[in-house]
């Protein structure tokens, strides 16, 4: 259980129900390296697409949205970049963003175009805003049990700086969809629930736990997409990317975004080893180094619209209030700053704090999906009906 310890580590290297113990754990590197070459000394990412708000095609905004693979719509986007200066002196920088917005499946086909001028650099990272635009007649993303499209409708976004003297010259790009989502408490179960575009989604779906144990094939994109498609085809629209797991690779979230499916994603804390069954309630025992690897998922992620919402880990034991009793997980202020990331850098999604809670605890649709998890086993056809 020690290695929870670390904060921000794949858990089920240490051995679960569903594989043995992983030799040498966690060391080593995954998933796909890159060397990045850039011209002059700006470097710009992380650009960002957040939907303040979606209308129909003739301008009215509703809590639901047209139904139907051949309807159109109209988003309000907030645009923003991340500007780093490499090697940053006292000399001032100054240069010029330009951005555009293309269909993915047809990126010579422009939307929407803009420049931003007299940029100044005054320290060696910012955020830039590009401003608010209205995106006009786009398709909506859908789960695909809501849709007939073999694969959603995707859009990205280009950002360009050119500094004065033309020496620096950078460029990056965003993939996003045009959807809502938001949660509620359900009037029959009492828990949450989930909608899309203002229509309730009836969530059907499974544990994701890795691709496979030594991550392997946390490269390819086709395993990925392969996979996900096997669970699209069983019937899926959601899946649950497990705490004791990873957070998954940009390969997995893009394949959920062309099939439509959702994501709720877990940060990286379990009760098996993080207080409530072993371990210990405090771990990690680097509090900072967990939030700084929780907030860099946050950026990474949040362009994504398969993702649903975030969780702050698996069978964790949320208290009813913010109480600062040393026997809660999350840490207290670890779910504290969680919070505080998530309404500053993304706050167009759900958070939960943990999967589940048991019968005997304090249930609290907002810390917890469910009062218990279970059963495990083979019920009766009927049971299903008498429990749902």
């Amino acid at each position: 259980h020690e290695h929870a310890k670390s904060g921000a580590v794949m858990q089920c290297t240490a051995g679960w129900d569903f594989i043995p113990s992983t030799q040498d754990r966690n060391v080593g590197i995954f998933n796909t390296v890159e060397v990045e070459w850039i011209v002059g000394v700006v470097r710009i990412k992380d650009a960002y697409v957040n939907i303040l708000n979606v209308s129909d095609a003739g301008g009215e905004a509703s809590a639901a949205l047209p139904l139907g693979d051949d309807r159109h719509v109209s988003a309000w986007l907030e645009l923003s970049v991340s500007a780093e200066v490499l090697g940053y002196g006292d000399e001032v920088i100054k240069g010029t963003f330009s951005y555009w917005i293309t269909p993915s499946t047809n990126t010579s086909k422009i939307l929407l175009r803009d420049i931003v001028k007299d940029v100044v650099f005054q320290s060696s990272a910012q955020e830039v805003p590009l401003g608010i635009v209205l995106l006009r007649d786009v398709k909506l993303w859908w789960p695909h049990t809501h849709s007939e499209r073999q694969f959603q409708p995707l859009y990205r976004l280009y950002v360009q700086f050119r500094s004065e003297d033309g020496v620096a010259v950078h460029q990056t790009q965003a993939e996003f969809g045009v959807r809502t989502v938001s949660s509620y408490v359900h009037p029959r179960t009492k828990s949450f629930a989930l909608k899309v575009n203002g229509h309730p989604i009836f969530l059907v779906g499974g544990n994701w736990v890795t691709t496979d144990q030594f991550l392997r094939f946390a490269g390819s994109k086709t395993r990925y997409l392969h996979e996900l498609l096997l669970l699209r085809n069983a019937g899926f629209n959601c899946v649950r990317v497990w705490g004791g797991g990873i957070s998954e690779t940009d390969h997995f979230f893009e394949s959920a975004d062309s099939l439509g499916l959702l994501v709720y994603q877990e940060f990286w804390l379990t009760g098996d080893n993080n207080g409530r069954w072993a371990g210990r309630y405090d771990w990690p025992e680097d509090h900072g180094a967990m939030l700084e690897n929780a907030r860099d998922v946050i950026v990474r992620l949040r362009n994504h619209p398969s993702l649903a919402w975030y969780g702050g880990g698996n069978e964790l034991y949320p208290l009813p209030s913010d109480d600062n009793r040393s026997e809660v997980s999350p840490p207290f202020t670890i779910e504290k700053e969680l919070r505080s990331f998530l309404r500053c850098l993304d706050g167009s999604r759900p958070y939960i704090t943990s999967s589940v809670t048991e019968i005997g605890d304090l249930f609290d649709s907002d810390r917890s999906l469910a009062p218990k998890d279970g059963p495990y086993g083979v019920l009766p056809v009927r049971s299903f009906y008498d429990r749902n």
